[in-house]
């Protein structure tokens, strides 16, 4: 079976690499582009984007900039999208003195937090494993195998506080099918003072 799917699969390669070379065009991407989302907040979101895909999957690279309603240029940071389409409509929230941006990425998210007085960004990974590293979730003792492939983090909502909700889907440790796994809801706070982001609460789904 599987010398059956790579016979397969070698035929496909090279029959789309012929094909490209028949006619001048690559099957492979590398492309930059910029484009701006009007915020809700007020002012722009410019997106420096570079994107490029592969026979597996697609990336884009994403440099973010702030143009605020007084025409002032605030750096917000970068995010890296594996296996994600570009999202359409991002928009800030502002919380106290921070203005975040949240992004799914592939297997995690990414919450980036900016103070604009300041113009200092700090961005934080919510993954399998820094979830797991958390000590309120280690004492629900949930059997979990955070680097296993099926195990992925999805940004779910945030409100006007700085209270976000993450879906956390994990394999479970040592478990007997591929299928075997679990799913909660995870809760967090962006501290006002620092800017990071605070685990409050898991639930079951």
């Amino acid at each position: 079976m599987k010398l059956t799917t790579l016979i397969i699969s070698t035929f496909l390669i090279f029959f789309g690499l012929a094909s490209c070379n028949n006619s001048n065009e690559s099957i492979f991407s590398d492309e930059i582009s910029k484009d701006t989302i009007r915020q809700n907040i007020g002012g722009i979101l410019i997106r420096d984007i570079h994107y490029w895909n592969d026979f597996q999957s697609w990336d884009y690279e994403i440099d973010y900039t702030y143009k605020d309603k007084f025409d002032s240029i605030h750096r917000i940071g970068k995010s890296h999208l594996t296996g994600q389409e570009l999202p359409v409509n991002e928009q800030l929230l502002q919380v106290n003195n921070w203005t975040i941006l949240s992004v799914n990425t592939g297997f995690s998210c990414e919450i980036i937090t900016t103070d604009l007085k300041s113009n200092i960004s700090k961005e934080y990974e919510i993954s399998p494993q820094t979830i797991e590293q958390e000590i309120l979730w280690k004492s629900y003792n949930i059997s979990s195998s955070p680097d296993n492939g099926d195990s992925k983090v999805t940004f779910e909502k945030i409100n006007a506080n700085g209270e976000f909700s993450v879906i956390y889907v994990f394999a479970k440790k040592d478990r007997i099918f591929s299928f075997m796994t679990g799913k909660r809801r995870v809760n967090f706070i962006v501290n006002i003072q620092t800017g990071r982001p605070e685990m409050t609460d898991v639930t079951e789904l």
